[in-house]
């Protein structure tokens, strides 16, 4: 897999580091624009088999279009066997089946312990870059990188998953800043003190 970085909300001038970083570790540096932030990251990764928003939500709907007409015609075809039934003098029920609903992206679930945590209300605005197809020596690189250069740090990241591949750039914003303040918040519990 290609290595990319999509950048969010990272300003010029981290960005032109972020960039040589990139270079030098031959990985693709995206900056990703706020009308894009409601796309899949694998999309925006260039994750084959992953579509964008847009393909996803017709998709959605003409699988649900597609359910709701079985329904219908098992609807019909009840309402037939019924009339029949009624001229021989058994009742029958038949139940429609249930349209499930569209596929949509599995929202990530609050654990017990960090129930507490709210979204902070900056979260779509928050600095944040999500690294695609590192192993973990790159990985190790990058961070080292970025801890040597002008930056220093970037507070919010995260790694391409096969959970959080179909997710938005907005829910995983959201998701890594709740993450990270619950972190910031619980440090000095976790470490004893």
């Amino acid at each position: 897999m290609l290595k990319v970085v999509l950048a969010y909300n990272v300003i010029p001038a981290r960005r032109t580091v972020l960039n040589l970083i990139c270079m030098q570790l031959k990985a693709k540096l995206r900056v990703v624009q706020p009308e894009e932030f409601e796309e899949p990251v694998g999309y925006l990764a260039g994750v084959p088999g992953i579509a964008s928003k847009a393909v996803m939500d017709k998709m959605a709907a003409a699988i649900a279009a597609a359910k709701e007409a079985r329904a219908a015609e098992a609807d019909e075809g009840a309402a037939a066997e019924s009339g029949e039934a009624g001229a021989t003098g058994a009742a029958q029920t038949v139940a429609a089946p249930s349209a499930p609903s569209a596929p949509a992206e599995a929202a990530p679930e609050a654990d017990a312990d960090d129930v507490d945590a709210p979204v902070p209300a900056d979260a779509l605005t928050r600095e944040f870059v999500f690294l695609c197809g590192f192993d973990r020596p790159t990985l190790d690189r990058f961070l080292g990188s970025v801890q040597r250069s002008p930056l220093k740090k970037i507070d919010q990241k995260a790694m391409l998953t096969p959970t959080n591949v179909t997710w938005s750039g907005a829910t995983l914003l959201r998701e890594i800043a709740r993450e990270h303040e619950y972190m910031k918040r619980n440090r000095g519990s976790m470490h004893g003190t």
